[in-house]
């Protein structure tokens, strides 16, 4: 069982809360979505250090330069290196966000389902 981040008071609560509370459920938004976009978060900067520092320097790369990387970044400083984890979590959260809202979307679509049908005789 999910545990929601809107309390479900906010169903029957002012406009925003009924708003904030649909949107949570179109999105499937729950305390499991921010585990997954943070804990993903974690192993795509790693990726993503990884890739980089492979990319720039081949097989001279160590695991010094990957954590230097994973710290400071691009521009080798220790804003660089932060603002490379946000832009990670962001674009982590923005797919979640939309693989949520996509899956969680009816589809209809009646020739595929069809031509299944006609496919399992």
């Amino acid at each position: 069982e999910s545990v929601p981040v809107v309390p479900p008071e906010w169903a029957d609560g002012t406009d925003w809360q009924r708003q904030a509370f649909r949107m949570s459920k179109v999105l499937c938004l729950d305390v499991d979505f921010f585990t997954t976009a943070a804990g993903t978060s974690v192993f795509q900067h790693i990726l993503n250090a990884v890739t980089f520092v492979l990319l720039a320097k081949g097989n001279k790369s160590s695991l010094g330069d990957i954590a230097k990387f994973l710290l400071f970044g691009v521009n080798n400083t220790l804003a660089s290196g932060a603002a490379q984890t946000l832009r990670t979590f962001f674009m982590r959260t923005l797919f979640g966000l939309s693989w949520n809202m996509a899956s969680s979307q009816s589809w209809d679509t009646p020739v595929f389902d069809a031509a299944v049908r006609e496919a399992q005789r």
